[in-house]
């Protein structure tokens, strides 16, 4: 049986420890039972989707990236793991406000792609690597 004795939030900023009371308290992220299934299909079915979302990013943050693949998704973005050579780094796109539903989601990717696709091109990253 699980018996939690504190829980840790990690972000880009730093980690927050989270109290038992207020974890017990938390509600559940509206995507959480939707992700797989959403990844999968912007993965496989959406995959010339996922790497013009990468020009949102800083060019630092592009900078020897051969592949990009998204992740992770919640209720405040998408997470996308960009591939070198040798390594990866992940990295968050934020959504302009928490999504409530599956839909919400797919709304807001497509605001995202929206915002990358009037970006300038740079080098274009592929999907696979």
């Amino acid at each position: 049986m699980f018996h939690p004795a504190r829980a840790v939030l990690t972000e880009d900023d730093g980690t927050t420890l989270i109290g038992l009371d207020e974890l017990t308290l938390a509600s559940p992220d509206p995507l959480a039972t939707h992700e797989a299934e959403m990844l999968g299909r912007l993965d496989a079915a959406h995959a010339d989707t996922v790497a013009p979302l990468a020009r949102l990013l800083p060019a630092r943050e592009q900078l020897g990236a051969a592949g990009v693949r998204p992740l992770r998704l919640d209720r405040h973005g998408l997470v996308l793991r960009l591939e070198t050579a040798d390594s990866h780094h992940d990295v968050r796109l934020p959504f302009t406000t928490p999504a409530t539903h599956p839909g919400d989601a797919v709304r807001q990717i497509h605001t995202l792609l929206a915002r990358a696709t009037a970006r300038p091109r740079g080098r274009r990253l592929p999907t696979r690597s």
